[in-house]
């Protein structure tokens, strides 16, 4: 089921998956806002992903990249997901399986996921 919703919006736009996390969230309908980074996350409301982080760019995109998660969850037919849920669209949206070979070259990635996601086997 996560795979199958990372697909689906990933493919509702043709950009490159590994590509600019805030680019990637416009292309799929979501304005992108920025908050000071007093709680090092973000939230999604309807329509919007706001983003309070300032810190490292990879880990930004990653919780952009979280944010999206919760908004295709409920797009594509799971409205009562929840964290866990959301978590595992996430890792597809950022490092998605079907481009696990171009890994390396994810810049929007933290080097840590890329790893951990490297010692996971093809379900």
């Amino acid at each position: 089921m996560y795979r199958r919703i990372a697909h689906l919006a990933l493919a509702e736009h043709g950009l490159d998956p590994l590509g600019d996390p805030e680019q990637l969230a416009l292309a799929e309908g979501l304005r992108v806002s920025w908050r000071g980074a007093k709680a090092g996350c973000g939230i999604h409301v309807p329509g919007r992903v706001v983003v309070r982080w300032d810190g490292d760019a990879r880990e930004r995109g990653l919780v952009i990249a979280h944010e999206r998660a919760h908004h295709h969850l409920r797009r594509y037919g799971a409205p009562l997901a929840n964290e866990s849920d959301a978590w595992l669209v996430t890792l597809e949206l950022v490092l998605p399986w079907r481009e696990r070979a171009r890994w390396p070259e994810a810049r929007h990635a933290p080097e840590w996921l890329i790893g951990v996601m490297g010692m996971r086997k093809a379900a």
